[in-house]
């Protein structure tokens, strides 16, 4: 009975490994997790995607708008690829035969000093861009963002819905 109990028990605990990882390779697979529905300020993080939105502004208010993003896209662009070389020299810390907690920490420090230094650029951006619109444009390039995060959102569900082979929802 005790050896029968053991084999249970491993098959058991192989049978749960193999749902933890079936699991999270669904929560981080190609679609990856839901995403998070933003409000506030953090809805506008995406530069380039607050130009999409953009597209909802009459032509000379699109202009003016674009053109007070441009002056910082160079300094975005930078500190994108600076980011891209620490986090590449930060992978290689990290998987390096030695362990150096100090040089570790000090690229973690890096790359938050490159981040600060992106959301000061993208601020300056954002705040420049709604400078030169009035209240009615601004309340029109929120409402294109909120619905172009919802139409992300619908599509992100539809392709979950059609990967785990649910039926559509009715409409």
């Amino acid at each position: 009975m005790g050896r029968g109990l053991i084999i249970a028990l491993i098959a058991s605990l192989a049978l749960n490994v193999f749902a933890a990882g079936f699991i999270t390779a669904r929560l981080i697979g190609p679609d990856g997790p839901p995403p998070p529905i933003e409000v506030g300020p953090r809805a506008f993080d995406n530069p380039f995607r607050l130009m999409g939105s953009a597209e909802s502004l009459p032509p000379e208010s699109r202009r003016a708008f674009r053109a007070a993003f441009e002056t910082q896209l160079p300094t975005l662009r930078a500190g994108n690829k600076e980011m891209r070389r620490l986090r590449q020299e930060l992978h290689s810390l990290l998987s390096s035969e030695e362990w150096d907690r100090e040089k570790i920490a000090e690229q973690m420090a890096a790359i938050r000093d490159v981040q600060a230094r992106q959301r000061e650029a993208f601020d300056a951006a954002f705040m420049a861009a709604f400078d030169t619109l009035s209240a009615e444009d601004r309340r029109a390039i929120i409402e294109a963002a909120h619905e172009r995060r919802m139409d992300r959102r619908e599509k992100f569900r539809r392709r979950l819905e059609e990967r785990r082979g649910l039926p559509p929802p009715p409409q």
